[in-house]
């Protein structure tokens, strides 16, 4: 299966999609995480695909 996280920067946002990005990666499923350049290196760190994205300010 092909999946797509996409998170801010915020540790609180970020840090709740950690364990489901590790049972998407165990099971074998192809993963991609999508956030703003400061998740980059703890993504990088966890040998993670990541893709820089998103940019919108919201609010």
């Amino acid at each position: 299966m092909r999946v797509l996280f996409a998170s801010t920067e915020g540790s609180g946002h970020f840090n709740p999609l950690v364990p489901f990005i590790d049972a998407c990666v165990a099971r074998g499923d192809e993963v991609l995480v999508v956030g703003p350049p400061k998740l980059e290196a703890r993504l990088g760190e966890r040998g993670q695909p990541y893709r820089i994205g998103g940019g919108g300010g919201g609010g």
